[in-house]
């Protein structure tokens, strides 16, 4: 399989270039900041479930020199225990719990695969009041939660002929991502009166990690599971509008208030409030309750958009899709196995071609033809490129997507892996 590793150096060329073909008045640029948007997605923000069973979920056990399943390591730091409590109860130590704990980080990793998906939800603007987001789009990503599972001693002195269990509890959650987050989208209000149009584009691998918000049982219907609340934002353009954002461009951030949840399946622990029936324990041990970090928490965030704009700017198109990792734009397969199609965003009303070049070979791969919103979905795949090209899987081919917009044109270059 071709590697995407071996065009790290390449780069994406986007090159805009404006052709006058009448004359315009020139007008002062008017900044604008559109940011009083919050919205819920349409899987309502929550992740797929995860299901986490003791005997497989894997732990980095530094502690003991190896990597085992958290049952596992669960029996191997309750020996380490067991031999502090003994140590105590032959009067060869006094009850310290202060230094005496093990630990050792887990991870679980949620997964988006979704290409050539149409999505659609509803969004709220305190000046616009109600409106809706639409977009077609491209999903790899991954998000990997992680936090230390922490074992040590009880704080209170216990019964001398009391078994002893540890205290067990979940500490130093962090979330970070990978992969990316693609799109071409139209967001309207007030019937059509007011739209914007524009693009996700977003390398998830550049999204700094962050502290998430944990809970237990947060999703009704469910017992046993653990919650891992986390914001993801994405990098967005915008390239044209009607009404109050005709002739509008300008970026900003899209955020998602997002939830991963975990079943938990034969753990070495309870969770707190649980009133499922217990499973077996581990080894037939009694089981701890595991607490959630007792630091500072993390408030729920919300879902929401910002714009920077600036108003009465020339016309403008983006490539959304494929997406761009680590500086290579590569025409493929999404995660999901299925064939990404190209996808742009251009000012509402556009008439857009796309040609593509390698070496002596031209060919016309889009014809134009009017859009009215500027979401710009073609069938176009690395399958049709390569064989009208005459190129192996690896090849780089130069697209140009050609737009006019009244009496304007732009010109829009890019370098694209294919295959």
């Amino acid at each position: 399989m071709y590697s995407i590793r071996n065009f790290v150096r390449l780069s994406l060329l986007t090159v805009f270039s404006w052709v006058a073909i009448a004359p315009t008045i020139s007008q002062a640029a008017m900044p604008a900041v559109f940011d009083d948007i919050t919205f819920v997605q349409q899987d309502g923000g929550v992740d797929l479930m995860k299901e986490l069973w003791g005997d497989k979920f894997a732990c980095d056990a530094e502690y003991f020199g190896e990597s085992m399943s958290i049952n596992k390591y669960f029996v191997a730091a309750v020996e380490e225990v067991n031999q502090l409590v003994l140590d105590w109860r032959n009067g060869n130590a006094a009850w310290d719990s202060s230094g005496d704990s093990v630990s050792t980080r887990c991870t679980f990793v949620g997964n988006t695969k979704e290409t050539n998906v149409e999505e659609k939800f509803d969004v709220v603007s305190a000046k616009y009041g109600p409106g809706v987001w639409a977009g077609t789009c491209d999903k790899g990503i991954e998000t990997n939660a992680g936090f230390d599972y922490v074992m040590s001693l009880p704080q209170k002195e216990p019964n001398k002929m009391m078994m002893v269990l540890p205290d067990t509890s979940a500490e130093s959650w962090g979330v970070s991502f990978s992969g990316y987050n693609n799109c071409a989208w139209t967001m309207s209000f007030q019937n059509g009166a007011h739209t914007i149009t524009g693009t996700v584009e977003q390398d998830m691998s550049l999204v700094d990690p962050s502290k998430p918000n944990v809970s237990f049982n947060c999703l009704k219907g469910w017992d046993k599971i653990i919650c891992v609340g986390y914001q993801l934002t994405s990098k967005v353009y915008v390239v044209g509008g009607t009404g109050d954002f005709a002739n509008a461009t300008g970026d900003g951030t899209m955020t998602e208030a997002r939830t991963l949840p975990a079943v938990l399946i034969n753990m070495p622990f309870e969770i707190s409030g649980s009133n499922a029936i217990s499973v077996q324990s581990v080894d037939r041990l009694p089981k701890p309750i595991l607490q959630l970090d007792q630091g500072k928490k993390v408030a729920k965030g919300k879902s929401t958009m910002k714009f920077k704009l600036t108003k009465n700017a020339q016309p403008s198109v983006r490539l959304a899709s494929p997406p761009t990792i680590s500086g290579v734009t590569k025409l493929g397969l999404g995660r999901d196995g299925k064939s990404i199609k190209i996808k742009l965003a251009a000012t509402p009303k556009s008439s857009c071609g796309i040609t593509a070049v390698s070496g002596a070979t031209t060919v016309l791969l889009l014809k134009p033809s009017p859009d009215k919103d500027g979401v710009i979905k073609t069938s176009i795949t690395s399958d049709i490129v390569a064989r009208q090209l005459n190129i192996a899987a690896g090849s780089t081919a130069q697209l140009t997507t050609t737009c006019t917009v009244g009496a304007k044109k732009v010109i829009l270059t890019s370098s694209v892996v294919i295959g």
